[in-house]
């Protein structure tokens, strides 16, 4: 009887170990995806993500091309912003942002999803544009799913 239970804790221990490493594995994958674009020109960019959004959301020739200016737009602003940060970060010495730095940035983060939000909206029809939302906030379920910790033993039903 003992050695059974030893030979099952023992199976069950290799078992736990192996579901981490593939979580870890996963979370790596995903990250390197992320940082795959990051090679790319905010032309190259902006096409890429208009094609996803056409196959998608079967958007016709004249929705693709006004999406597609509207996303080049975006890379470039969201490049320059990055640039900044960076720069900034350099010249602090990677200190804490302040309260008020942070809020601004936050701040004004929303207020361009606002405006994008508004601009696509005008773009798509009521249907492809509902649908978008509705894979927008399954995306950020996901991701929301990604960030929270996990305690052990506990399964994501739970």
């Amino acid at each position: 009887m003992k050695k059974i239970l030893i030979i099952v804790l023992i199976l069950s221990s290799f078992s736990i170990a192996a579901q981490e490493r593939k979580r870890d594995v996963k979370i790596s994958e995903r990250s390197e995806r992320i940082h795959d674009l990051k090679d790319f020109s905010v032309e190259e960019i902006a096409t890429i993500k208009s094609k996803k959004m056409a196959l998608q959301l079967d958007l016709d020739a004249s929705q693709q091309a006004k999406i597609k200016a509207l996303l080049l737009e975006q890379s470039k602003h969201r490049k320059n912003r990055m640039e900044q940060r960076q720069m900034q970060m350099e010249k602090t010495k990677n200190e804490k942002i302040s309260k008020e730095e942070r809020f601004k940035m936050l701040n004004n983060g929303l207020d361009e999803k606002i405006d994008m939000r508004n601009k696509i909206k005008e773009i798509l029809t009521k249907d492809q544009f509902e649908k978008l939302m509705k894979t927008d906030r399954m995306m950020d379920k996901k991701k929301s799913m990604t960030r929270m910790p996990r305690k052990k033993n506990q399964t994501p039903n739970n």
